[in-house]
């Protein structure tokens, strides 16, 4: 069965939303975006890709809807060992400008998260469903690339034939001429 490199598959439910991007990749290639207490289950939710799939990029995004997402407290310690790193850099490499909050917002690491209230099977299930929509996806697009390969193949054994059927005649004449 043909099956195409490219899909795209999605599931939502209970607040919980799995979204599933594959391309074309020599290997097997796994990005997975998710709520940071969700880590422990990386590994699972490659097993899944990894069985279904033997190649392709894959970049994959969980998320949840606020009414299930956990609380999140500020891990100070850390801004302010990497606030205190920054300014440092700053004085060393003589860069102006003021350090703000911005330039803290892009470490996840400053965040934690407390009263981690996922459904991990709620989340497996909708991971699950994504999976399906998107090998679904590329069965589908699998066959369209099938049925446009036939047909190409089609149209050249057709112009092959032409070639032959002219080819005789063309040769008849030289050697009438001859």
């Amino acid at each position: 069965m043909i099956q195409s490199m490219t899909g795209f598959g999605s599931a939502e439910k209970n607040g919980y939303r799995v979204e599933i991007r594959s391309l074309n990749h020599k290997f097997l290639d796994i990005f997975i975006k998710a709520p940071v207490s969700l880590n422990q289950f990386e590994t699972e939710f490659r097993s899944a890709i990894k069985e279904r799939f033997s190649r392709g990029k894959f970049d994959i995004s969980i998320s949840a809807s606020e009414h299930v997402q956990a609380d999140l407290e500020i891990n100070t310690e850390f801004v302010g060992k990497i606030y205190s790193a920054l300014k440092r850099l700053q004085e060393r490499l003589s860069i102006p400008g003021e350090l703000d909050i911005n330039a803290l917002t892009n470490f996840r690491e400053m965040f934690i998260e407390i009263k981690q209230n996922y459904d991990i099977d709620a989340i497996k299930d909708v991971f699950g469903q994504a999976l399906d929509a998107l090998y679904q996806m590329r069965i589908k697009e699998g066959e369209a690339l099938a049925a446009e390969l036939y047909r190409i193949l089609s149209s050249l054994d057709t112009m092959n034939e032409k070639i032959k059927n002219s080819y005789s005649g063309v040769l008849f004449d030289i050697k009438e001429r001859f």
